[in-house]
């Protein structure tokens, strides 16, 4: 029975769910809820982009940025597999 994990491939690192807590605190997880609250209402505070508690920007900007890279990886894995399977059908 395979165990369950959370795979860190770009970092050759395969984390137990029961070690999730060992990577993942408090801190990370209200900052996750505030970068995806912040995604689906706007800011959390009054006020633009400057007004903002710095730690509360520095969370979301770190996960936005995280966030965007991922889906960056994915998106030219998907175009390098699309390419590929074109590839085997024009042979």
């Amino acid at each position: 029975m395979a165990e369950e994990g959370l795979a860190l491939a770009k970092y050759g690192v395969k984390v137990k769910n029961k070690e999730i807590a060992d990577y993942c605190d408090d801190y990370f997880f209200s900052a996750l809820h505030a970068w995806y609250m912040t995604k689906t209402w706007g800011m959390a505070f009054k006020g633009g982009w400057a007004e903002q508690p710095l730690e509360y920007m520095e969370a979301i900007t770190t996960i936005e940025s995280v966030h965007n890279e991922i889906e960056s990886e994915e998106s030219e894995a998907r175009a390098k597999r699309l390419e590929n399977q074109k590839n085997l059908k024009n042979r």
